[in-house]
């Protein structure tokens, strides 16, 4: 057993072992000595032994521990572990409490003025691409070959020209070796760039360019049928660009990506909540990436990017 005490000078608890009762000690935080109270007290005598008389009881702690005595050895008392345990559980919660803080300053930076949640901006120009090998879109990386799938419907409206954009930075990173085709979903038709694929660089950018040229986007455009086409074509990856439009039977146009062994890639332009929604389901369902861009975001990233020949 041990006797705790509180130290005189320091007022720290301490333990000592209870062999030490009506001795002194040593503070381990301060050093001062104190004394150490009586223990427990005498048992009672046997009954066939004539009873000791009372000691007088020992003096209570006073003021200040009495001297030691010269070559006396004094012991070391020992803390009381209950305030090394407080104290840990002291620092696991301010350690709690200030990641909880880091994380909602993190939440309420990110939110945009009408109290949406606004994704951070990407390190690099997602137009352009991190500087590194590898075809890739708006950010993405991409498998070739690669089918682009160009919405023209009305949908779309003025955001086709950074839809073309996009398309014509992508290929123009790539390499000869990557290869790419290019669809157009237009009202009552799909056009496609070439019966084979074409390589991407320059060369292939030059084509996109005379291909896209002049469209303007009008009527009911037909993704479904751009996708099956694109499908018939056995890309690796198919991405679609499209306003505020979605597949008419998403299930089905998951399915026929699943079946050609490609994966769906979409890009909104400045689309609606519910057209986000279907799109993000669509792609999930093929292995692919979704990302959609505002309005705003397009005209900042474009005109960051390099000019277009």
């Amino acid at each position: 057993m041990a006797i705790r005490v509180r130290c005189s000078n320091c007022e720290k608890k301490i333990a000592i072992d209870e062999a030490f009762a009506g001795g002194v000690c040593r503070c381990p935080y301060c050093g001062a000595l104190n004394t150490v109270a009586g223990g427990s007290p005498p048992a009672a005598a046997a009954p066939d032994r004539p009873e000791r008389p009372d000691l007088p009881a020992p003096p209570g702690p006073g003021p200040a521990a009495r001297p030691a005595a010269a070559g006396e050895h004094v012991p070391v008392a020992r803390p009381v572990m209950i305030q090394g345990v407080v104290a840990l559980i002291m620092l696991a919660f301010l350690l709690l409490l200030v990641a909880f803080s880091a994380v909602f300053f993190h939440q309420v930076m990110a939110r945009d003025g009408d109290g949406g949640v606004r994704p951070e901006p990407p390190p690099v120009n997602p137009v352009t691409g991190a500087p590194k090998a590898g075809a890739q879109i708006a950010g993405l990386a991409l498998k070739t070959p690669v089918v682009f799938v160009l919405d023209g419907g009305s949908g779309t409206g003025p955001m086709l020209d950074a839809a073309r954009a996009l398309v014509r930075h992508s290929i123009l990173g790539m390499k000869p070796a990557e290869q790419f085709n290019l669809i157009c979903a237009l009202e009552g038709s799909t056009d496609v760039l070439s019966k084979d694929w074409v390589a991407g660089g320059t060369d292939g950018d030059g084509k996109a360019k005379a291909f896209l040229a002049n469209r303007v986007a009008r009527g009911a455009s037909d993704l479904d049928q751009a996708i099956a086409q694109a499908c018939r074509l056995k890309p690796k990856v198919i991405v679609i660009l499209a306003g505020n439009k979605a597949p008419a039977s998403p299930d089905a146009a998951a399915e026929a990506v699943t079946k050609a062994d490609a994966r769906l890639f979409s890009i909104t332009l400045a689309a609606y909540e519910d057209v986000n929604e279907i799109m993000s389901a669509l792609v999930a369902k093929t292995g692919g990436q979704f990302h959609s861009f505002s309005a705003s975001e397009l005209e900042r990233w474009l005109g960051e990017a390099p000019p277009l020949p």
